[in-house]
């Protein structure tokens, strides 16, 4: 490999040589206005003074290549060197240095010149790759952002689909199940009248507990797919969290499950207060399920906090919690629509509903409701 300053110091032969040539020129032009001079004058040089003349023609020429040699190893090289370098920049990115040339003259000041030419380029690439990688992460981070918004888009489209579908289902199945439960509670109400035997009382009740249950689903269906009337006026959290307690505490205890509360006096907020109650049975209910020990139940003004210490979510589950239908809980145990409807109900109140969850550290959910302005 040639050596990087030998390879800056060569110089082009012609582009050497142009000095020595205007020497040459000059010299020839000194000797041949001297003759002629000689000659217009006529007084042309005498055999004795021919020598004398061809001397000084000889040390003209020698003063003219010695010249010629000054001025190329002054000029011409320095020059020609710094030209090489500054065509050779771009191919090293402008990150070599430019060697200037010593002394204090016209030439050093231009090589000055071109270093600092060079490291304004080079600081100008740094800036443009700099900005250029800023644009990539803005590009990237608008694409997810994009891909994003498109699939909330398909989600929409897709949960505007099943709810059309889910409001007729509901009403084919709601008819016929309200019929059963109508009947299973007349022959309730008259068993013991007619003296029912003890084993087909108990088939009825069992069957009037499905058709409820049944109802429920179907009810569920019909809230989700269509919007009804609210009525959000101010109203007290911790009154919703206390009823809902109430019809859960024999599931809590089936579960062994601890119930802590901590409520705020002033937790006050503006719902509808039957819709927030089923958010809130929703989420307690949950809790239970999930396998904790432990379920606590905060409020604050216009919050409401559910957490557990159950087996907690990955992130694929977090991601799909709030889908219609998704449920991690075994067949005929969920319907999959308790947390999507809830999570409904508290956008249509202006809230936000948030999960957080980690695998086999539980989970909490945390529900924000418009507060109340006070005067």
């Amino acid at each position: 490999m040639v050596d990087s300053t030998r390879k800056n110091n060569r110089v082009n032969p012609r582009h050497s040589h142009v000095a020595i040539r205007v020497s040459v020129a000059l010299v020839l032009f000194l000797i041949v206005a001297l003759i002629m001079v000689e000659w217009l004058t006529n007084e042309l040089p005498s055999k004795k003074q021919k020598p004398q003349l061809l001397r000084f023609s000889v040390a003209v020429l020698l003063g003219g290549i010695g010249l010629a040699a000054l001025i190329d190893a002054l000029v011409t090289r320095p020059v020609f060197s710094l030209l090489g370098q500054v065509r050779e920049a771009p191919q090293k990115g402008w990150i070599t240095p430019i060697r200037v040339p010593q002394g204090r003259g016209e030439i050093t000041e231009l090589g000055q010149a071109l270093e600092d030419l060079r490291i304004a380029v080079n600081e100008r690439n740094n800036a443009l790759e700099k900005l250029n990688e800023e644009l990539e992460q803005r590009v990237e981070q608008r694409t997810t952002e994009l891909q994003e918004a498109q699939n909330q888009l398909m989600e929409s489209a897709k949960l505007a689909a099943i709810g059309q579908l889910s409001v007729g289902v509901a009403h084919e199945v709601n008819n016929p199940t309200a019929i059963m439960l109508t009947r299973l509670g007349y022959l309730l109400s008259i068993a013991d009248e007619e003296a029912m035997d003890p084993e087909l009382i108990e088939d009825l009740e069992v069957l009037e507990h499905q058709a409820k249950r049944i109802s429920h689903i179907t009810q569920s269906l019909l809230r989700f797919g269509r919007k009804s009337e609210i009525r959000i006026e101010a109203n007290s959290l911790n009154d919703i969290v206390q009823l809902t307690i109430s019809l859960l505490k024999h599931s809590a205890e089936k579960n062994e499950v601890s119930i802590e509360l901590e409520l705020a006096p002033d937790a006050m907020a503006r719902f509808d207060p039957g819709a927030i109650e089923q958010v809130c049975f929703n989420l307690i209910k949950n809790a239970i399920e999930s396998d904790a020990s432990t379920v606590w139940i905060e409020t604050k003004p216009s919050l409401l906090i559910v957490r557990d210490n159950g087996k907690g979510m990955d992130k694929q589950t977090r991601d799909r919690i709030f889908e219609p239908f998704f449920t991690t809980k075994a067949v005929g145990e969920g319907s999959g629509l308790g947390l999507s409807i809830s999570y409904g109900i508290v956008e249509r109140h202006g809230g936000l509903m948030q999960v957080t969850s980690t695998t086999g550290e539980g989970t909490s959910f945390r529900v924000e409701l418009p507060g109340i302005d006070k005067a």
